[in-house]
């Protein structure tokens, strides 16, 4: 889809919310329609810039792909670890507090997504520029659906394109 705050921009997001559905976001968890998106805990993430991230299996509708979260009330954001190699000058920790009266600071309350308009949400519950911060996608941004990885290259780390990744299945 076209970039809601920079159409020239194109984008890749998940797409969980259609004209009409209600979704929420409670402890990392996708509600949509008042049904809890079916999530399971797989294992903790640690890439060298992300440490103690939850790995989960999430299954919306027929598709199952993995997100990261992690259950706090405040910023990941840390001074750079020093296995990470982002230049972004920081890294996210992961420090996971267990009161749920503090609430998590990826909680998206309930909205409607209006007519003629979608909810995108990335895959990373406590740090993705989403549909969360930037709102709905009309349809007329709507290009296509994404199927391929046609080239898979973080600027902000060092060593280069991520030759694995690059014409990979998208489901």
């Amino acid at each position: 889809f076209r970039y809601p705050p920079d159409p020239t921009q194109n984008y890749i997001k998940r797409l969980v919310g259609l004209p009409g559905d209600r979704v929420a976001v409670k402890d990392d968890q996708l509600i949509i329609n008042g049904a809890p998106v079916p999530m399971v805990l797989a294992s903790r993430f640690d890439d060298g810039c992300y440490q103690g991230m939850r790995l989960s299996d999430e299954t919306l509708g027929e598709h199952k792909h993995q997100t990261l979260s992690c259950l706090t009330p405040g910023s990941l954001a840390a001074e750079p670890l020093p296995g990470c190699n982002r230049n972004i000058g920081r890294s996210y920790q992961c420090g996971e507090l267990n009161d749920p009266a503090l609430g998590d600071s990826g909680d998206f309350a309930e909205i409607v997504v209006p007519e003629g308009h979608y909810l995108m949400i990335g895959d990373n519950r406590d740090n993705s520029a989403d549909g969360r911060v930037w709102g709905f996608v009309p349809d007329a941004n709507i290009i296509g659906k994404a199927s391929r990885i046609w080239f898979n290259w973080d600027v902000q780390r060092t060593g280069g394109p991520q030759w694995s990744r690059i014409g990979r299945a998208i489901e």
